[in-house]
């Protein structure tokens, strides 16, 4: 059976919608990162 045909069950949306978070977690992360280089810069 091709894998492109099943339907995503409630885990798999449950674990994407997870991933989606923690990436975007990471992504602020990355930018709080880069604001506080960049104020320890100024000094």
């Amino acid at each position: 059976m091709d894998e492109r045909t099943i339907p995503e069950t409630g885990v798999e949306n449950v674990a994407a919608a997870e991933l989606r978070q923690f990436i975007e977690r990471i992504e602020r992360l990355e930018e709080e990162k880069a604001a506080i280089a960049s104020d320890l810069h100024t000094f």
